[in-house]
């Protein structure tokens, strides 16, 4: 059986690389950083635990194209992935497109659907 685990967003980057190196010890598949807007930066947290493990995959969890240019996403995803030596994941969503980034339910859907369509093949 394959796990992953998402990390808390609050946690510490040094506190994510402590638990990104237990749960590589465990064989867990996979660990997550959680892209809030709350949160510290989900590509930055795991900057420690790419130099802490050598295994694991490490990546951010449901970056909106909505909050974070999809130039940008690629950068920082690019970068991680050098840092961890190819392990970099990633889950890119529209989860965090909300009524506040519209002032109708059309307009932020049409919002939404474009913002994926930047990530189709062409």
């Amino acid at each position: 059986m394959k796990v992953d685990i998402i990390l808390n967003e609050y946690d510490s980057p040094r506190a994510m690389a402590e638990q990104a190196a237990l749960a590589e010890s465990y064989g867990i598949r996979a660990i997550w950083s959680t892209s809030y807007a709350t949160g510290r930066d989900p590509f930055l947290s795991l900057a420690l635990a790419a130099q802490s493990t050598s295994k694991i995959l490490l990546g951010p969890l449901a970056v909106s194209p909505m909050e974070l240019h999809p130039l940008k996403i690629t950068q920082e995803l690019l970068t991680l992935n050098e840092l961890c030596d190819g392990r970099a994941i990633i889950a890119v969503g529209a989860a965090a497109c909300s009524p506040r980034w519209a002032s109708s339910a059309a307009r932020w859907s049409n919002r939404c659907a474009n913002a994926l369509k930047s990530f189709a093949p062409r």
